[in-house]
C-alpha cells in the first residue's frame, strides 16, 4: 500500500480452462483478514512474554544468596530488551537521591559516557522531588527520547546530545523497582537505532 501497511489475505480461485487446457477465466474471492492476522500475532507475543515471565520466576527463585542481584537485573533487562546499555540506581530515601550503582554495557561505551561526565559516572546522583517520586512509582514503566529526560537533568542537553550521536540512540526506558508503594531503585535502558520495540508487557 502508500502508505506501507501491510494486508494479510486469503485468496480462493477456480480456474476455468478451454477444451486445450489454456486458461480461460479465472474466478474467486480475495478476504482481507488483517486484523485476524494482527490478533494472532498479538497472542503469539503474549505467550512469550508470558513464557519469558515464567523463565525469570524460576530463576530468581533459584538463585545464590550469593548471587549479586543488581548485576542480575541488569543482564537480564539487556538480554530481553536487547539495550546498549543498562544502568542500576538505588533510591537513598535519607537525601531523596537514586544513587548510579552499576551497568551493564560495552567497555567502550562506559570508558566514552564517563569521558564525557569527566570520570564521574560512578558519583552520579539524580535529585528526585516529591512530585518526581509520585510519577516514577506509579508509572513504573515509562519511555523517553533522551538521555536527559531520563536521568530528570542530572546529565545536561548537550551531554545527551553527544551520547545520542555518538551511539545512535533512539530512545530510553525507565523502569522503576517498587515494593509495597515504596520506591526502591530505578533502572535505565538505552535503545539504539533498529532495536526491535521494547514488550512494555514484559517489563
Amino acid at each position: 500500500l502508500p502508505n506501507k501497511e501491510i494486508l494479510f489475505v486469503h485468496e480462493l480461485a477456480r480456474r476455468f480452462p478451454d477444451s486445450n487446457g489454456n486458461l480461460v477465466i479465472l474466478r474467486g474471492t480475495i478476504q482481507d483478514i488483517t486484523n485476524r492476522k494482527k490478533a494472532e500475532q498479538e497472542i503469539e507475543e503474549k505467550n512469550k512474554t508470558l513464557a519469558k515471565i515464567n523463565e525469570i520466576s524460576l530463576e530468581l527463585a533459584s538463585l545464590s544468596h550469593k548471587t549479586d542481584i543488581n548485576e542480575y537485573i541488569s543482564a537480564k533487562l539487556m538480554s530481553i530488551t536487547s539495550a546498549i546499555y543498562v544502568g542500576i540506581n538505588h533510591y537513598n530515601k535519607d537525601t531523596h537521591q537514586l544513587e548510579f550503582i552499576s551497568a551493564n554495557t560495552q567497555n567502550k561505551i562506559i570508558n566514552k559516557v564517563n569521558e564525557l561526565l569527566g570520570g564521574k559516572l560512578k558519583d552520579l546522583k539524580y535529585d528526585v522531588s516529591d512530585e518526581m517520586y509520585k510519577e516514577i512509582s506509579s508509572e513504573v514503566v515509562g519511555r523517553r527520547n533522551t538521555i536527559h529526560e531520563a536521568s530528570f537533568g542530572a546529565i545536561s542537553k548537550t551531554t545527551s546530545s553527544l551520547i545520542h550521536r555518538l551511539f545512535k540512540i533512539d530512545y530510553v526506558v525507565g523502569m522503576a523497582f517498587v515494593v509495597e508503594g515504596e520506591l526502591l531503585g530505578t533502572a535505565i535502558m538505552v535503545m539504539s537505532k533498529g532495536t526491535p520495540a521494547v514488550s512494555m508487557d514484559l517489563l
